[in-house]
């Protein structure tokens, strides 16, 4: 009997653990370059903060030492900080930007990502769609509906000029949603 009792604490002790954290991350990703309006920018961030508040999320801030935060450690004063002091554009190395977002992707446990991409039109100007976002997908198998919904964000300037669309080699088959 207490075999049986102990084996079904476990069982159930187990599978607790594998669906507590799972679900959908939230993942916002910030490129802040010349495009980007840096209020607009705070602004989108203070909304996302407050809209997923209590729900696991992740707001990585792409630069040189890169920022991430998750809701357990979200500041919005040191984001805002590195926001609205940023007084220049540091170029992106999209194989570097893909093995830092992956590393921190891997830290949490989900069934779905909700990929918010908040960014200005140099960010597509610049092709970093096709050589961050559509390696980023295929490296880290996201490369399925199911699995990801990605968002664009403009923060700054209008999309309505800019090629988003991801090179056919890529073959996505991911379709972005701009907010």
């Amino acid at each position: 009997m207490k075999k049986i009792v102990f084996f079904s604490i476990m069982a159930l002790s187990m599978l607790t653990s594998t669906v507590w954290g799972q679900g959908v991350l939230h993942f916002a990703y910030i490129r802040q370059d010349n495009s980007v309006d840096a209020s607009k920018l705070v602004e989108a961030v203070k909304a996302y903060a407050q809209q997923h508040r209590g729900e696991n999320f992740v707001i990585y801030y792409s630069d040189v030492q890169p920022i991430f935060m998750d809701q357990s450690d979200y500041n919005e004063g040191e984001l805002t900080g590195a926001i609205t002091s940023r007084n220049s554009t540091i170029s992106m190395m999209p194989i570097r930007e893909i093995d830092k977002v992956s590393e921190v992707l891997e830290r949490y446990q989900y069934n779905k990502v909700e990929f918010e991409c908040l960014v200005g039109p140099q960010f597509f100007e610049n092709g970093y769609h096709n050589t961050f976002i559509a390696r980023f997908l295929l490296a880290n198998r996201l490369n399925d509906a199911a699995k990801i919904t990605l968002f664009y964000r403009s923060c700054g300037g209008s999309f309505s000029n800019v090629n988003m669309e991801f090179l056919d080699r890529y073959s996505i088959n991911v379709e972005p949603i701009i907010r």
